[in-house]
């Protein structure tokens, strides 16, 4: 009985470890302000995990502590999510 319960867990663990595996990612470039020393556009690399968890390369993002930025903002409110 308690050889069939540990093959049990271990198979649903091992379902469970799947799952985790199959998170898909996407990247999207959102366009932050004009800089003031040569007046191009900056751009910003902003991750999306399965639109739940989002990471941007922006400065703010960086130092809020992971807080949503305006390009997290912009692109959630894109996104209806």
């Amino acid at each position: 009985m308690m050889r069939l319960m540990k093959q049990l867990v271990t198979e649903t663990n091992n379902i469970e470890m799947q799952n985790i595996n199959k998170d898909w990612k996407q990247t999207y470039i959102e366009m932050g302000s004009r800089d003031k020393n040569c007046g191009k556009m900056k751009y910003y690399k902003v991750i999306s995990f399965n639109h739940k968890r989002f990471t941007c390369s922006c400065p703010a993002y960086q130092f809020s502590r992971g807080l949503d930025c305006k390009h997290i903002k912009n692109l959630k409110m894109k996104l209806f999510v």
